[in-house]
């Protein structure tokens, strides 16, 4: 089984830019957050048309916030009501989200805006997607895959439908060329005299 983990702020809500940090905790800051409605609608789609993908949400919260996590809930059950709230993981802002999921694979999916989060999730092993939402990927860091929030929700559906269910098989298959490569540039390095008929044949 495939999980897709979609994160919230920035991916399925538009991210609401503050002056001060205490802002964050003012109440209502999270409910009153616009939906990304192509990525929602798409995350959605897949929900309920492809029973071979687990669909997950993963979002950080403030602990310390007496509003956080009750807000994001509510918010949840009423832009996307099909994901139950059994299926909503909170983690803690500033920990890297794969603490909180015990078991990760190259099936383990994590749809987020923020690259630090994509980076430490690829080194416990998972998959990383990033959603380029607009104000994002300034720098170009990630070098993953990814997504674009303009897109149609039918084409956003479609390119995450493709991500997760060819590309760890396509990523296995280039495992095994580099080690094949690997293995190659070994042999060359124990006879250089072979370099001349691997140049010709390319």
């Amino acid at each position: 089984m495939k999980t897709l983990y979609v994160d919230m702020d920035g991916t399925l809500a538009k991210w609401k830019p503050v002056e001060k940090f205490e802002e964050l905790y003012e109440p209502g800051f999270f409910l009153t957050a616009r939906t990304n409605e192509n990525v929602v609608n798409a995350i959605r789609g897949i929900k309920l048309h492809e029973p071979d993908i687990e669909v997950k949400i993963l979002s950080a919260r403030l602990a310390d916030s007496p509003y956080a996590e009750a807000e994001k809930i509510a918010w949840l059950q009423r832009n996307i009501p099909e994901i139950p709230q059994e299926d909503y993981i909170f983690t803690v802002c500033g920990e890297p989200k794969s603490k909180f999921i015990s078991e990760i694979d190259r099936d383990s999916f994590l749809l987020d805006d923020y690259t630090k989060n994509l980076l430490e999730w690829e080194a416990a092993g998972g998959t990383g997607i990033k959603l380029l939402n607009g104000i994002n990927h300034t720098h170009g860091t990630w070098q993953g895959l990814s997504v674009h929030h303009s897109a149609s929700p039918e084409a956003l559906r479609d390119e995450l439908m493709w991500q997760t269910k060819f590309l760890p098989e396509i990523g296995i298959q280039e495992q095994n060329s580099e080690t094949s490569s690997q293995q190659t540039s070994e042999s060359l390095e124990s006879n250089p005299e072979a370099d001349l008929s691997i140049d010709m044949a390319i």
